[in-house]
């Protein structure tokens, strides 16, 4: 009976220990834990393949109306040339060419302006490339709220699996110390086989456990690498969240302002606008062209077919005029394929804007969802832990069997993971529900990065 009281104790500091160990996993900073959120932001602008080949994008984008443009200015160009000319004359019947053998050098030279005074087309095209200008200012930012909702997502993957790992640890000792005991009590006779076989199949799912647990551990760290192509990752803990409702508190306000200002919204919108933009280009192909043209020429010969070198200077300035009348009806077939393109741009940004209207209704309700359930695991938490304190005093007193007390702890360690689980969640719907909303920033990171355990 003595020996049953020990190991009671036994039970029951360990327990405790076990408690307590639950508790500063998540309260006490990590001294190996010293690179925050903001870090890896930062590199991952610097790293992520994604977001440099859509900065890339964007630095060309740059271009576009600047070429549009460049179509209405004058164009000047250089011609030069040089020839040598062999002739053999055998037999002539016109006194301009004489027979024999002669040869000469002649040198071209000369220069060609065009200045554009009406194309319609043109005049469109730098209204069009204004809009293709947005449409890249709106992928840049997309791209950038991407890479936002990423880096925080991985980082969150990371202190998830962190958390894990250290829980199915602890787990796994209480296991441990539970198999050593009943394997202790088989060897004397106060436990039978089939005790012993409970207890080893719970250890060796622990086991399983924690190598499932690590080998996640090892995808997310991966993953916020191929982020921010850091070998050493090393994330901080959070400090203790305390949820707060979206503001304002209105998922209507919320679908109003993502309508509004939703980064892809605008980003198909001015795709409509490029769309419509081109129909007009194709209409201008049947309108005339006016152009102003000069050139001035120089011309200098050694000798010519009919004898004698000459030198002489030309210029010419004039008016073109250029009125297309049949082509074969490929302007007609393009002006259809562009109108059909404009309607395929409206059809998409009607789609856009239902999708809008769902993930910003589904955002707001997870924010919603996640704080009750914050609440809610909190509540449960606290109850496994008066359970368990009540199963272990009831364990001493004979009321409860060594293996209710450490289901007990197994369960408590579930609702603190699945509470901790739940406060990452909330983080991570606050940063999708303003990114829904387009007003996701840089100091959205910075806020969350503020809630870190800094050293």
């Amino acid at each position: 009976m003595s020996q049953i009281s020990i190991h009671g104790c036994n039970i029951r500091l360990f327990s405790r220990v076990w408690l307590i160990s639950i508790i500063l996993l998540f309260l006490l900073p990590q001294n190996a834990l010293s690179k925050d959120l903001l870090y890896y932001y930062k590199l991952a602008q610097k790293n992520d393949a994604a977001f440099q080949a859509a900065t890339h994008a964007y630095e060309a984008s740059r271009q576009i109306k600047r070429q549009a443009i460049a179509n209405l200015l004058p164009s000047l160009n250089a011609d030069a040339e040089q020839t040598y000319t062999y002739q053999d004359i055998k037999n002539s019947d016109s006194f301009l060419y004489r027979e024999g053998q002669t040869h000469y050098d002649r040198t071209s030279l000369s220069l060609n302006l065009k200045q554009p005074i009406f194309n319609y087309a043109f005049f469109v095209r730098v209204r069009q490339a204004g809009e293709e200008e947005k449409v890249a200012d709106a992928e840049f930012e997309a791209s950038r709220q991407d890479l936002m909702v990423r880096v925080v997502e991985a980082y969150l993957k990371c202190l998830i699996t962190l958390d894990a790992i250290r829980t199915v640890m602890i787990e796994r000792d209480a296991v441990q110390a539970f198999y050593a005991l009943t394997r202790e009590k088989y060897d004397r006779g106060l436990a039978g086989v089939t005790d012993m076989y409970d207890a080893e199949a719970r250890l060796n799912l622990a086991k399983a456990k924690l190598i499932e647990a690590k080998n996640l551990k090892e995808d997310a760290f991966e993953a916020l690498t191929e982020i921010t192509k850091e070998t050493n990752i090393e994330v901080m803990p959070f400090k203790k969240i305390i949820p707060v409702k979206p503001h304002p508190d209105s998922v209507d306000s919320w679908v109003e302002a993502a309508l509004k200002q939703n980064i892809r919204l605008s980003l198909q919108r001015h795709k409509v606008a490029v769309a419509e933009e081109e129909v007009k280009k194709q209409y201008a192909a049947n309108y005339p062209v006016v152009d102003f043209t000069g050139n001035v020429r120089h011309h200098e010969s050694s000798g010519t077919e009919f004898g004698g070198g000459f030198k002489a200077n030309y210029w010419e300035a004039g008016i073109r005029f250029s009125l297309p009348l049949v082509q074969g009806g490929l302007v007609l077939s393009k002006i259809k394929e562009a109108q059909a393109r404009y309607r395929e741009a409206i059809s998409m940004l009607d789609k856009e804007k239902r999708r809008v209207v769902r993930e910003t209704r589904a955002a707001f309700l997870n924010v919603k969802t996640s704080i009750d359930k914050i609440r809610a695991l909190e509540a449960y938490r606290k109850s496994q832990e008066a359970a368990l304190q009540l199963k272990q005093e009831g364990y001493e007193t004979g009321l409860y069997e060594s293996v209710e007390v450490l289901d007990a702890q197994r369960e408590l360690t579930r609702a603190t993971m699945e509470y901790y689980k739940a406060c990452y969640e909330y983080v991570l719907n606050n940063i999708k529900l303003k990114q829904s909303a387009g007003i996701l920033s840089d100091e959205d990171i910075i806020m969350v990065n503020n809630c870190l355990k800094h050293q």
